[in-house]
């Protein structure tokens, strides 16, 4: 592995779908032995675990699978979304109690696996001095006969919001973000009100372990006070996405204060469209606002463009030759948009809810189609 990225080690590790633990007792076996080594070096350590969980095929062992043999899904407890996966799941013959089962059983797989590594610190007595985070880089996988093995089990639960896995809709994007650190994060709280973006990890991590970076290089954002329930802000400056082809028409999407844009450039097959949505009174994502409040997505449309503007012409992924970089050129940095009054965008007296607006205009449902020892280790070759 090249080092030049910072990265001491990285092994990319098969699933072992026949062991009794859980597809990912592999993974989480090399990574106990790395903190173990690592809790008798002098140096901190930073470990990356990527997991198969719960990736397809969702097929965990049965004796995980008999644990749920009580399960039954009572569908009217489920939104218009996840009544579609179990309309998909019956048309492919599936049942939706027993692929129900099946994902959960792989999910508590995957909560095993890291009770592991928390008892595994508290053993080694580095607990306390040791911050633990699990997230996820997208939210659930849809039904894809043609696609995945055992799609029936692919039962994941956006939790009412709209959109999943390689979407820029809420339940795509939006992503539980546990911490632990003993003595630093208060146990036992939830913060639902701050928005913090997973390029915020690393000048984070930076801050925490007293490295000086030069934050102007970085998109993220140091956001410890938040992790260590200091402060309940968001981070200051907008979200950004687009689609990782090399189709330059590609959606493209900026979340900044409330609001959200998402984008879809003119082709010869489509004309140019937009939706806008105040995510934090409409987080389903259900009433667009793009024709109501114009100059609101317009200001977000002119940083979204300006920031697509610096990309690199494309994309570098699996073996391709690396872009090139030069580390004496200062990256280019989004700005906030440009609001009137400046940095404040709130959402009009006069759309109490989207639920009562008689503007607003309900969306079609679109289907769709993130100075120490390094190591990750990586489950899924990704």
């Amino acid at each position: 592995m090249d080092q030049s990225y910072g990265i001491d080690y990285a092994k990319v590790i098969g699933p072992t779908h026949k062991d009794p633990n859980g597809r990912d007792s592999a993974v989480f076996g090399a990574a106990l032995d790395f903190i173990e080594d690592s809790a008798y070096d002098t140096r901190p350590f930073y470990i990356n675990i990527w997991t198969h969980i719960a990736h397809s095929p969702v097929k965990p062992p049965q004796n995980l699978v008999d644990l749920f043999a009580d399960v039954k899904v009572d569908r009217s407890l489920f939104d218009v979304h996840m009544q579609r996966k179990f309309d998909e799941v019956e048309e492919l013959g599936g049942s939706i109690d027993e692929g129900m089962r099946n994902y959960l059983a792989d999910l508590y797989a995957l909560d095993l696996q890291v009770g592991l590594v928390m008892d595994k610190l508290d053993e080694l007595g580095i607990a306390e001095n040791t911050l633990v985070a699990v997230s996820a880089d997208h939210g659930a996988a849809p039904v894809l006969a043609k696609e995945q093995s055992h799609p029936t089990n692919m039962l994941g639960y956006a939790g009412g919001l709209r959109g999943g896995k390689h979407d820029f809709y809420e339940g795509g994007l939006r992503e539980p973000f546990v911490v632990r650190w003993p003595g630093h994060v208060p146990a036992g709280v939830t913060n639902s009100e701050s928005v913090i973006w997973a390029m915020d990890w690393l000048p984070t991590l930076a801050s925490i372990a007293g490295v000086d970076i030069d934050a102007t290089r970085f998109d993220g954002e140091n956001v410890a006070d938040i992790l260590t329930g200091e402060s309940n802000r968001s981070r200051a400056g907008p979200l950004l996405w687009k689609v990782p082809h090399f189709n330059i028409n590609s959606k493209m999407v900026i979340m900044y204060d409330d609001y959200k844009l998402h984008m879809w450039k003119a082709t010869k097959n489509r004309k140019e469209r937009m939706e806008l949505y105040h995510i934090k009174d409409d987080p389903e994502e259900e009433f667009d606002l793009h024709r109501q409040y114009p100059e609101v997505a317009n200001s977000l449309g002119v940083t979204l463009f300006a920031w697509e503007d610096q990309l690199p012409p494309k994309y570098a992924k699996g073996k391709d030759d690396p872009l090139p970089f030069n580390p004496d050129t200062k990256p280019y940095a989004a700005q906030p948009p440009i609001l009137d009054p400046p940095g404040v965008l709130k959402l009009p007296k006069e759309w109490a809810s989207p639920t009562s607006s008689p503007t607003a205009e309900p969306t079609e449902e679109k289907t769709s189609n993130d100075w120490m020892d390094f190591i990750v280790l990586d489950g899924n070759g990704d």
